[in-house]
């Protein structure tokens, strides 16, 4: 239960505020509940977010992250619950000034490991589980990256032929926009690809969706490929 595991055991008076809102304050199942786990409820006056402020500002801020997830992916309005999702898990992950950490170490002690982080909405291709019939059959399957399930090793996606959503662990992450047709692109991948993580030469042929190539921008450190096959680009 969300108050046994997260709520104030310590405090002598708690209190759960509330608008008077049908869906809770509405409700003789919530009354009843917050009644037995010993909780007082404190109804906040009507156009008076101000009197919830500790709850109104973290939902702007994240309702901003949403939009933004949304437009920068160009994904509509029917995805605002996966965007508000990974809003979430970006706040959580984010430093707070008033605790010096971010939200996630100081509710389970551990600094958030980010090395698993993607572009919310950015193309995928996921394997398809199972054995194939034929060996030359289809292994992969396009889709858009929609979050994380409870472990982030495991993503869930839109498959692009079925729009169904599914959960898949190998993925390759497209966040750069090289399988997207270049009027398709949405901002945030226009924005990766103007600075420099697509070649000219690429951009300037157009290429299409069947022929893409991956091409990286080469660290300082780099060296060029002394020996290749004789079908190798290097």
């Amino acid at each position: 239960m969300f108050l046994e595991t997260h709520g104030n055991k310590n405090a002598q008076l708690k209190k759960i505020r509330s608008d008077e809102g049908g869906e809770l304050w509405g409700s003789n199942d919530f009354h009843r509940l917050a009644k037995d786990m010993g909780y007082i409820l404190e109804p906040t006056a009507s156009d008076a977010s101000f009197q919830n402020g500790v709850a109104e500002r973290p939902i702007r801020t994240l309702g901003d992250m949403m939009r933004a997830l949304l437009h920068g992916a160009n994904l509509g309005p029917q995805y605002w619950s996966w965007a508000l999702l990974h809003a979430t898990y970006l706040k959580n992950r984010l430093p707070h000034q008033a605790i010096a950490k971010t939200p996630y170490e100081a509710y389970t002690g551990d600094k958030p490991d980010i090395k698993r982080l993607r572009g919310f909405g950015s193309p995928v291709v996921a394997r398809l589980p199972g054995r194939r019939p034929v060996k030359l059959d289809t292994h992969t399957v396009m889709g858009i990256f929609l979050g994380y399930t409870s472990t982030d090793k495991n993503i869930y996606y839109q498959d692009s032929m079925t729009q169904k959503i599914k959960i898949a662990t190998h993925v390759v992450f497209d966040e750069v926009g090289y399988t997207t047709p270049k009027r398709q692109r949405p901002h945030i991948q226009q924005r990766l690809q103007e600075q420099g993580l697509l070649s000219d030469t690429f951009q300037a042929n157009n290429v299409t969706t069947e022929e893409y190539l991956q091409v990286h921008r080469l660290p300082p450190h780099a060296t060029i490929p002394q020996r290749a096959s004789s079908n190798a680009v290097g």
